[in-house]
């Protein structure tokens, strides 16, 4: 059975090559846009990684507006699911990492990364 992987991403292009990519490795792919939208899949389908964005919109109409904190309230969400996510950021702060890895980050990936990488760390993390 495929694994199923949230990707939690408001920008187009980073979205787009990271869902080529985990499809091109036989990867099942939930996409969010929005804290909201990824609070409403993580209580609603099954999944078995996260990938999260820090800097996210609210809400769609809020597009413009990125949030600090969104990525890390996903994250608290996923709390007491057993589900492993992984940060990705263009803010590379060693209190950013740190916060991350305090609420459970498996790990941490500063944009740009390599897609080879990341999907390397997906498939240690899932078989771990």
């Amino acid at each position: 059975m495929k694994k199923k992987i949230l990707i939690v991403e408001d920008d187009y292009g980073d979205r787009f090559v990271l869902e080529r990519r985990l499809k091109k490795d036989n990867y099942d792919v939930i996409i969010a846009e929005t804290v909201n939208d990824a609070i409403n899949i993580i209580e609603k389908e099954h999944f078995d990684l996260a990938i999260i964005d820090i800097r996210l919109p609210e809400k769609k109409d809020m597009k413009g507006e990125r949030d600090m904190e969104g990525g890390y309230r996903v994250a608290e969400k996923l709390k007491g699911k057993n589900i492993p996510f992984i940060f990705t950021t263009v803010y590379d702060s060693e209190e950013g990492v740190k916060r991350g890895m305090d609420l459970g980050a498996k790990d941490f990936f500063i944009k740009p990364f390599s897609t080879i990488a990341l999907v390397d760390r997906i498939r240690e993390v899932l078989h771990a």
